[in-house]
């Protein structure tokens, strides 16, 4: 019993704003991680000690409340299907087919599509970044990190957004770019 209030105080500690469900289900996969095999032993010197599996749990679950947190942050910068559409001046199922196609990157927020408003731009061709499906495709992740990423200055883009480059006709350079994430 001490041993459960003590998996319970430190998931709790961790996962502060966590509700209940996900605290139990963090508490169930300590008490699973004794069965899980030990990795692969890696050079302490080059890479750290290895954390324990209660620490690989919490940093699992602690950036998975990262990304929904992020999700959400990003669902109050978007338009719904209909209001992109309206500013855009075509319909809502023209919306649809441009996410369809992979022209445009959304959200599903319920049964709604959700339009992050960095893809809407009146001065571009059909009101809408050039270059989304080529760069999405290329991008090693979903909509949420793509939606960050974009918007950051890239030191491989001479510290310019990769959306900047995108406006400016630069697709296939930040295709390249975003290729490259995670490579070696």
């Amino acid at each position: 019993m001490a041993d459960l209030a003590r998996k319970r105080d430190t998931a709790a500690g961790l996962l502060e704003r966590a509700g209940e469900a996900v605290l139990d289900a963090v508490i169930d996969a300590l008490d699973d991680t004794e069965q899980i095999p030990a990795s692969p032993t890696l050079d302490p010197t080059l890479w750290g000690e290895e954390p324990s599996r209660a620490d690989a749990v919490a940093a699992e679950v602690w950036a998975s409340s990262e990304m929904e947190s992020a999700r959400a942050s990003l669902l109050g910068e978007c338009e719904t299907r209909e209001g992109a559409a309206d500013t855009i001046g075509v319909t809502a199922a023209s919306i649809s087919n441009w996410v369809d196609e992979g022209d445009l990157v959304a959200l599903r927020d319920g049964r709604e599509l959700r339009i992050p408003k960095w893809q809407i731009d009146l001065d571009q061709p059909r009101g809408i970044v050039t270059g989304i499906k080529s760069v999405a495709a290329a991008f090693p992740s979903g909509v949420v990190s793509l939606s960050a990423w974009v918007r950051t200055p890239n030191v491989n883009l001479s510290n310019a957004t990769p959306l900047q480059r995108m406006k400016t006709g630069d697709v296939d350079r930040v295709v390249r770019v975003a290729g490259s994430i995670g490579t070696w």
